[in-house]
C-alpha cells in the first residue's frame, strides 16, 4: 500500500542490499586466548563469541553463579580481540549480602 502511494507520487524505494559478507563479528582464530596476567587462578571458562557455554564447563558456571548469588565473588566477562569469550568469578574483598540474580533470572 505504501509501496503503491509512492508509485504514485513517482517516488520508488530501492531494495535493500545484501548484508557484507564480514559483518563485524570477531570469530575466533586458533587456540583459545591465555586468561588475562594476574586472572590466571579466576578464569572459570572460555568460549567462541556468540557461542552457548560448552557443556564441559557448566557444572563450573554453576558453581560460579552460587558464589555470586551468596556475595562472596563477583563474576566478569571479557572478549577478546581474537573473538573469545572469558568467564571469570573472583573474590570479593569485603562480601555483600546474597544477591539472587541468576535464580530469579529462572523463575
Amino acid at each position: 500500500m505504501v509501496n503503491r502511494q509512492l508509485r504514485a507520487m513517482g517516488l520508488r524505494i530501492r531494495a535493500a542490499d545484501a548484508p557484507p559478507v564480514d559483518d563485524g563479528v570477531r570469530r575466533p582464530t586458533g587456540r583459545p586466548a591465555p586468561a588475562r596476567p594476574g586472572w590466571e587462578d579466576f578464569l572459570v571458562a572460555v568460549k567462541p563469541v556468540g557461542d552457548p557455554w560448552p557443556p564441559a564447563v557448566r557444572a563450573r558456571i554453576q558453581q560460579a553463579r552460587a558464589r555470586y548469588e551468596a556475595g562472596t565473588h563477583e563474576m566478569v566477562t571479557c572478549t577478546t580481540k581474537d573473538g573469545w569469550t572469558q568467564l571469570y568469578s573472583r573474590p570479593r574483598r569485603v562480601p555483600a549480602g546474597p544477591r539472587p540474580y541468576f535464580t530469579e533470572a529462572r523463575s
